[in-house]
This record gives structure tokens, C-alpha cells and sequence, in this order.
């Protein structure tokens, strides 16, 4: 009969273990999930931004200016769920044209920024695009977000360079600030 008890103790041991294990191991698939989600909307967002600064170039860089001087004057704040909040609110009731339509639970954004192309003495003029390469880039950032907690957020950056006289658009592969080079190769952010 003790034989018996400790075998059935022994099993219910195993088995409380199995269970806690298998819990475990679904809460770290969906998180694996949830951050190869963003770091998708992310890339997917930076394609967009490329072919949408690449098709809206107007003559002298007039609309890449108009996007970079709104950049100018308003910063992306990045750094605490406020900032975050108020940077995307601003953008939306100023560019709408700028977000990617995302899943519930997301806003993705992309930006444009000059590189520095003013030949000295001249200052620097990030307002200004000079020489037809500006940066495009994307930010995602999980809207769900418990308060006083920073989002869940993936920004990636790349090039773009416009030939006028061959009318063609050249993207540079990116290292983006995950340093992956535009692959979807999960970064573990949690």
C-alpha cells in the first residue's frame, strides 16, 4: 500500500511539473510571437516609407524639405510612454499620410531625416536636402500598454538616394538600430 501511495505521489509530481513546464513554454512562444509581430510591422512600415519618400520628391526636394523641416521642428520623443504618446499624436494630426495601417494594438510611423550635405563653411541644414540621399525611417510601438510602463517599441533606418536623371530610387540595405540588416530574424526584446 506505501509502494502504491509513493508511486502515485511520484506521478503527480511528474505531472505538476510537465504542466508547469508547458505553461512556461506558451507564454515564451507567445511573447516570441508577439515580438516577431513588431519587429514585422517594423520592416514591413520601412518598405513603405521608402517607397512613399521615393515617389513623393518634388522638384528641388520641395516635399522631401516640407517633411524634413516638420521632423525639424518636432522632434521625435521616444524616451517615456508620454512622450511617446504626445510624438505620435502630433505626427497623426499633422501627417495622417505617415502611419501604416497596422493590427489593433499597434501604430507604426515612418520619418524622413537629411544626412549632413552642406559643403563648409556653410552650417548644417537638416531642413534642407542638398544632395537627393535623405534617411527614411520606421518606428512600431505596441499601443496596449499598462501605465507607467514603456511600449514595446522596434525602429529601423535606411537610405535613400534619388538619381534624377535616370529617374531611379536606390535603397542601401539598413543595419537599423536592432543591427539586422532588414531581416526577419527575431530580436529578443523581452
Amino acid at each position: 500500500m506505501i509502494a502504491v501511495l509513493g508511486i502515485v505521489v511520484l506521478l503527480a509530481t511528474v505531472t505538476v511539473f510537465a504542466l508547469s513546464m508547458a505553461g512556461k513554454e506558451r507564454r515564451e512562444a507567445a511573447k516570441s510571437l508577439h515580438n516577431i509581430t513588431i519587429q514585422q510591422l517594423t520592416e514591413s512600415t520601412l518598405q513603405l516609407a521608402r517607397n512613399f519618400f521615393a515617389t513623393h520628391y518634388g522638384p528641388g526636394g520641395a516635399t522631401w524639405n516640407s517633411y524634413l523641416a516638420y521632423f525639424v521642428a518636432n522632434p521625435l520623443q521616444l524616451d517615456t510612454a508620454t512622450n511617446i504618446q504626445s510624438s505620435i499624436t502630433s505626427l497623426f494630426t499633422a501627417h495622417p499620410e505617415l502611419f501604416a495601417a497596422t493590427p489593433t494594438g499597434y501604430s507604426c510611423f515612418m520619418y524622413a531625416r537629411d544626412n549632413v550635405d552642406e559643403l563648409p563653411p556653410a552650417a548644417n541644414d537638416p531642413t534642407r536636402d542638398n544632395d537627393l540621399l535623405i534617411y527614411v525611417g520606421a518606428v512600431c510601438v505596441e499601443t496596449a500598454v499598462t501605465s507607467g510602463n514603456l511600449p514595446l517599441m522596434a525602429e529601423l533606418t535606411a537610405p535613400l538616394l534619388y538619381n534624377p536623371t535616370a529617374s531611379i530610387y536606390r535603397s542601401q540595405p539598413s543595419g537599423g538600430t536592432q543591427g539586422l540588416n532588414n531581416v526577419t530574424v527575431p530580436t529578443p526584446f523581452r
